[in-house]
């Protein structure tokens, strides 16, 4: 039997990964297997050929490519394209009593996103994972899969930062609860409406910390505190 590695049994890694096979006519514990692993272990793994395959985010893809341990079969953003990925959670008690520090967390997130989806912020985000208190590896190879190109990913939208794709929508509450139901992690019995998806995909607080975000002036040094250092 097949046994393919994801990092999380409720990642969509998982759910990619079924979709990937279903086409086929394959069934999992039928099939093949679906084991869990850290992202760091599956190359290597793939290697010694404790597995036949892994759905993961990056660099851990290009790794095994790199290491000629294996080649990518199909990248995420063909097969699902804008699937939900990462995500900011917080409890509901913290964002009812805390909503200032809530709202400028998402802000900030958003400000990041728009400076991750340029050129030189994909290559200062390759440059600060590459460090070894993050993936502790060449940035090159963390490049591959930020920018599209004959050794990296060829879908242009592999990695999105922003350009709408970090609201918190219905459509993507809907792609994650229809994949938990064919993964068998949800009852197909418990109808959607009974899940109270609003109360989870926040759109409207997603609206309000933006709109913060782009009303926020931006602050040159001269509005520094005095005891703040800039360093270049």
């Amino acid at each position: 039997m097949l046994k393919f590695a994801v990092p999380h049994i409720y990642s969509s890694h998982h759910f990619l990964l079924r979709q990937w096979l279903n086409p086929f006519g394959v069934k999992a514990g039928k099939d093949f297997e679906i084991v869990v692993l850290p992202p760091s272990l599956m190359a290597p793994s793939l290697a010694e050929g404790f597995i036949d395959g892994f759905c993961v985010g990056e660099p851990f893809g290009s790794i095994a490519v790199n290491q000629k341990a294996g080649v990518i079969m199909k990248e995420s953003a063909d097969l699902s394209p804008l699937h939900p990925e990462k995500a900011l959670l917080v409890t509901d008690a913290f964002a009812q009593e805390r909503e200032e520090q809530h709202l400028k967390m998402i802000a900030a997130l958003s400000k990041a996103g728009k400076v991750c989806d340029t050129t030189e912020g994909r290559k200062e985000a390759a440059e600060i994972l590459s460090r070894p208190e993050y993936l502790n590896m060449d940035s090159s190879i963390i490049g591959q899969s930020l920018f599209p190109g004959i050794d990296s990913m060829k879908s242009e939208d592999f990695h999105l930062f922003n350009r709408g794709v970090n609201e918190p929508t219905k459509d993507k509450a809907n792609w994650v609860v229809n994949h938990m139901k064919s993964a068998g992690l949800i009852p197909d019995s418990i109808p959607k409406n009974d899940m109270k998806l609003g109360n989870f995909f926040r759109n409207d607080t997603y609206k309000k910390a933006t709109s913060l975000a782009e009303n926020t002036k931006k602050k040159t040094p001269r509005d520094l505190p005095v005891n703040s250092a800039a360093i270049s």
